[in-house]
């Protein structure tokens, strides 16, 4: 999984403490463009978990 720079900034500036709107003023950044990063990270998160856990079970022996 790799995030953009964009993505990169913005996870950054939440892990500094910042608020959404901070964010997006401290970037001069629309509101709007904010969230879409958040939501790709999470999203990137979440699809990688998943494909994580598939790859695990596939792993497993399946008792039968």
């Amino acid at each position: 999984m790799k995030l953009t720079d964009r993505e990169r900034v913005v996870l950054g500036r939440f892990a500094d403490g910042l608020s959404s709107n901070d964010v997006a003023e401290s970037l001069d950044l629309p509101g709007e463009k904010v969230e879409e990063a958040v939501e790709s990270v999470l999203n990137k998160i979440f699809s990688g978990s998943v494909m994580n856990l598939v790859e695990e079970e596939e792993k497993e022996p399946v008792a039968v």
